[in-house]
C-alpha cells in the first residue's frame, strides 16, 4: 500500500493465509494518525466490493498492523500491463462487456464508501483486484484506502477534519482530480479518478502522461483529455462511453457526474445503447462475446497497433509531494504560532494516548466502536501485540 507495508502471512490460530498491512519503521505522527483512520473507516465499510478487514493490533515491534482477506487475483494494473503486451488469454477474458463489469464492482463500492461519508482520494488500477474465481459473484474488489477523508460532518467522531500536514499534496498524479493538487476534494474527485481508470482501460493509457509528476498535475488543471480517435484512430468504443468518460474528466467537479449513482445509471444507459446491456444483468464473469480491439493489444499477426502505451511515465504511485511544487496552487494561509502548536500538541497527546493503551484481544468492530447505532466515532480498544510464534 501507499501509506503503509502489506505481506501474505499464516495466521496459525485459524490456519488461514491473510494479508498483513503495518506501519512502516519509524513513522511519522501524520501517517499514524491516517493509519488508524484507515482502521477505522475500512472497520465501517461492510461491502461485497470492498476487501473486509479480520483483525487489528500491535506486533512485537509496536508497529500498529491489520489484517486483510487474502485475494487471489490481479490488480487491474497488472492487467492493464498483459492487455499491452499482447496476453491472447487476457484479450479473451476482458472483453467489452467484462470491462463495464470491473466498472460496475468500483462503482457499486465506491457509491457505498460515499453513502457512508467516506471518499478514497486514491483510485487508481493498483487499487482495484479482480479475482481469479470465475465464478465468484464479487469479482472486483477496492483496496487501500490509505487517504480516505470523510466529507461529512460527525459530531460524534473528533477527529482532525484535514491529516494531511498544510502545504502537502498526497495522491496519485496520474489519477488525481485537478482540485487535489489544492488539498481539495469531494465525492466527485473520486468520480474524476474513476474517469481516468476508464480512459485507460478502454484505449491503453490514461488520458495525461509525462515524465515528471509535476506535469502530469499541469496537464490535469490545464489541458483538455485527448478524444480517444486521437490515440487510436480506429476505435471501437461506443460513443456514448466515450462521451460518459469524458464528462467524468471534466475540469469543474460541478460538471462532472455529481454522484457514483449517477454514473452508475449513465453507464447502465450507454451499455444498453451499444448493445451490451447483458454486461448489468448478472455478476459472474462474462464469456468472450463482445470482444473488443484496442490499440495496446497485439492483433493476429502479433503487430502492435494505435497509440503507444506508456508504461514508464511517471504519477502511478501515491506520493506526497509539496504544495508549492504544484501549479496553480493557491497560496495557503499560516495559522498562528500559538493555534498551529496546539494542533499539534494535541495530535501527539491523541497519538500518544493510542499507544499506551492495553486493551484486550478483541475482533476488529470491538475495536473500533460501532459507531452505527451508538454513534461511537474513534478507535476504543486496540488489541494487545500478537506473540511471534502465531504468524509467520
Amino acid at each position: 500500500g501507499g501509506m503503509g507495508e502489506v505481506v501474505l502471512l499464516k495466521d496459525h490460530d485459524i490456519e488461514r493465509m491473510v494479508a498483513r498491512k503495518r506501519l512502516p519503521e519509524s513513522p511519522g505522527l501524520d501517517q499514524i494518525l491516517r493509519f488508524v483512520e484507515e482502521i477505522r473507516t475500512v472497520g465501517q465499510l461492510d461491502h461485497p466490493n470492498i476487501v473486509p478487514v479480520h483483525d487489528v493490533g500491535i506486533d512485537a515491534s509496536g508497529r500498529y498492523y491489520f489484517l486483510m482477506k487474502h485475494l487471489q487475483g490481479d490488480t487491474l494494473e497488472s492487467i492493464i500491463e498483459k492487455l499491452r503486451q499482447g496476453d491472447r488469454a487476457a484479450h479473451a477474458r476482458f472483453t467489452f462487456p467484462m470491462r463495464l463489469q470491473i466498472f460496475l464492482g468500483v462503482l457499486n463500492a465506491l457509491a457505498y464508501a460515499h453513502r457512508k461519508g467516506f471518499i478514497h482520494r486514491d483510485l487508481k488500477p493498483a487499487n482495484i483486484m479482480v479475482l481469479g474465481q470465475e465464478d465468484d459473484h464479487d469479482i472486483v474488489k477496492v483496496l487501500d484506502f490509505g487517504l480516505v477523508k470523510s466529507f461529512l460532518p460527525d459530531p460524534t467522531h473528533a477527529q482532525d477534519v484535514e491529516i494531511t500536514q498544510a502545504g502537502v499534496i498526497l495522491g496519485s498524479p496520474l489519477y488525481m482530480a485537478p482540485e487535489q493538487a489544492r488539498n481539495v476534494s469531494d465525492p466527485r474527485s473520486d468520480v474524476y479518478s474513476l474517469g481516468v481508470v476508464m480512459y485507460q482501460m478502454m484505449v491503453g493509457r490514461p488520458p495525461f502522461v509525462a515524465q515528471q509528476s509535476i506535469d502530469v498535475i499541469f496537464k490535469h488543471l490545464n489541458e483538455a483529455p485527448p478524444a480517444f480517435a486521437a490515440l487510436w484512430a480506429s476505435h471501437d468504443v461506443p460513443p456514448d462511453v466515450e462521451a460518459l468518460v469524458m464528462r467524468c474528466l471534466s475540469k469543474k467537479p460541478e460538471e462532472r457526474y455529481q454522484s457514483m449513482d449517477e454514473v452508475l445509471e449513465a453507464i447502465r444507459r450507454a451499455a444498453s445503447a451499444s448493445g451490451h446491456s447483458g454486461a448489468f444483468s448478472t455478476s459472474r464473469t462474462l464469456g468472450t462475446s463482445g470482444v473488443m480491439s484496442a490499440p495496446f493489444l497485439a492483433d493476429a499477426s502479433g503487430v502492435r497497433a494505435g497509440a503507444p502505451f506508456a508504461p514508464n511515465t511517471s504519477g502511478a504511485r501515491t506520493l506526497s509531494l509539496p504544495a508549492d511544487a504544484a501549479p496553480a496552487a493557491p497560496t495557503r494561509r499560516t495559522l498562528p504560532l500559538a493555534l498551529f502548536g496546539a494542533t499539534l500538541l494535541v495530535g501527539l497527546i491523541a497519538a500518544a494516548a493510542w499507544n499506551l493503551r492495553s486493551p484486550p484481544p478483541a475482533a476488529f468492530q470491538k475495536l473500533c466502536g460501532r459507531a452505527g447505532a451508538a454513534g461511537a466515532g474513534a478507535c476504543a480498544t486496540a488489541k494487545a501485540p500478537v506473540a511471534a510464534s502465531t504468524m509467520s
